[in-house]
């Protein structure tokens, strides 16, 4: 089971660390495997004391937050089912996306409560986070079936109605098994996450590879040119999944601070849409890494 994966890090790296992230107020925190656990476990508690029960769809509308990865983990664990919620849609989108999956709890921020008129259920993240860290009790793992539902993911809509698409349990596990395999990602590694985890890429690839592999991962609100200097300096990443637009934005990095990257990176990897030959010839050039692209 994907449990039994994540476990790995969870459980049996407790002591190791795990995730680095900036809190609302600017503070940076580090967590161990351990706390990261730890933490997913309240807010599973705290999903039941609302009387959340495997089967019920939790939409969440976030943007790249510590405590995406605890409502992520919870529903791992508990058989909920994770509706994430593009933070950049609006009324419209939003609507429809409610009509579709009928999520028994939505969460957002307390700045976006607005954008769900009418909806029932809905909290405000700092409130849920505030009953979150009033429970007590470990991550404990319902019985699940490897074909129950994890997550429902919308498509873009670029061609219709934004649909929603079930990922399993398995699905996530066979993903993120294959990817670490196949790129060699291990404990080793240091992933700077800023894909959103709104997105598949940054969800299932992301957080997938980071829980199975135990490597350690720096968690950005979102990728920002002016700030990715400073992020790949201060954290020396050897792991990042990005998209064609990134890669064009690091591209205008000084020459300097391209090589410096360059020389503590062991993997870039481009997926979600094509990359175009030019940007890769002149990535290669400019960092001396050649991109890994995927798509999908």
């Amino acid at each position: 089971q994907l449990a039994d994966l994540f476990d790995l890090s969870l459980r049996a790296r407790e002591h190791a660390p795990a995730l680095t992230y900036e809190a609302a107020d600017g503070a940076i925190h580090e967590l161990t495997f351990g706390a990261v656990r730890e933490r997913a476990g309240r807010m599973a508690h705290a999903l039941s004391r609302r009387g959340l029960s495997r089967g019920d769809r939790v939409a969440v509308h976030l943007p790249n937050r510590v405590e995406f990865i605890d409502l992520f983990l919870a529903c791992t664990y508990t058989g909920l089912v994770l509706v994430p919620i593009n933070v950049l849609y609006r009324e419209r989108e939003i609507a429809h996306i409610m009509a579709d999956a009928d999520p028994a709890l939505t969460v957002t921020t307390g700045e976006h409560l607005s954008l769900f008129p009418g909806t029932a259920n809905v909290v405000a993240l700092d409130a849920l986070a505030a009953e979150a860290v009033a429970c007590r009790g470990d991550l404990e793992r319902a019985p699940l079936d490897g074909d129950d539902p994890l997550a429902i993911v919308y498509t873009s809509g670029t061609t219709g109605r934004s649909k929603g698409a079930v990922l399993t349990h398995h699905n996530v596990a066979a993903n993120a098994v294959n990817l670490a395999a196949c790129w060699c990602i291990t404990s080793d590694d240091r992933y700077l996450a800023v894909l959103p985890l709104f997105h598949v890429h940054g969800l299932g690839n992301g957080l997938g590879v980071w829980l199975v592999s135990g490597c350690r991962m720096r968690l950005a609100e979102r990728f920002e040119a002016t700030r990715a200097p400073s992020l790949f300096a201060d954290f020396r990443p050897t792991l990042f999944f990005g998209v064609p637009t990134i890669y064009v934005r690091l591209l205008e990095l000084p020459p300097a601070t391209a090589r410096d990257i360059g020389a503590h990176m062991r993997l870039f990897v481009c997926g979600s849409a094509p990359l175009p030959a030019s940007v890769l010839q002149d990535f290669h050039a400019r960092f001396g890494h050649t991109i890994l692209e995927r798509y999908g």
